[in-house]
């Protein structure tokens, strides 16, 4: 079984995909949203250990209601920025697991691309890479995986903009890190975004 690490927002109106929010409301972006999540984690879910890392901290109760519980973990997102976040998902996911341990992928719960196979593919690529990567339409990634830990893939990096992935390879280069390419994804961030993937009209 290959570990999964979900990055998920309570699905709360105003609080997720404010740049879809601004052309659909809030209310309408979060109830995709939700669906979204809810997509990912059915096709992710059989051939996977889901830990749910969520934000904000306060949230549990609403990410169980949305995501349930069975066969799936919480655990409250840090502080900080995002590879702050990763970083120390990973390390703690990480922490204490020798070599030939499962593969631990991180993904969003917006990226409705994700499923069994992709996760698939990712561990196979594991077997000979020090990290996966799925590459976003928009310059960053829809998942990463390691099999132990490299934290200096998460520092430095632009977050947030189109210079995610090339800024992420050109670290792993620094540190001499074998890197394997998925096919590129999307994920929902836009009204563009989700009219492409056939979610909105």
């Amino acid at each position: 079984m290959i570990d999964v690490l979900l990055f998920a927002k309570a699905p709360r109106p105003g609080y997720v995909k404010t740049r879809l929010a601004a052309a659909v409301g809030s209310v309408r972006a979060a109830a995709l949203y939700r669906d979204l999540g809810r997509r990912v984690r059915d096709q992710v879910v059989p051939v996977s250990n889901v830990t749910v890392w969520y934000d904000p901290p306060d949230a549990l109760s609403e990410m169980q209601d949305w995501l349930g519980t069975e066969g799936i973990r919480y655990q409250a997102q840090p502080s900080g920025d995002l590879g702050e976040r990763l970083e120390y998902a990973f390390g703690r996911h990480l922490a204490g697991k020798g070599e030939g341990g499962p593969p631990t992928v991180a993904i969003g719960a917006d990226a409705p691309d994700i499923d069994g196979n992709t996760l698939i593919r990712a561990a196979d690529c594991l077997t000979d890479a020090d990290v996966v990567l799925g590459p976003a339409a928009d310059g960053g990634y829809v998942l990463i995986g390691l099999v132990r830990p490299h934290p200096t893939v998460f520092r430095d990096i632009p977050w947030g903009t189109g210079e995610v992935l090339a800024a992420t390879r050109a670290a792993c280069e620094r540190e001499g890190l074998a890197v394997a390419t998925l096919p590129t994804m999307r994920d929902v961030d836009t009204v563009t975004d989700a009219r492409t993937m056939g979610l909105l009209s």
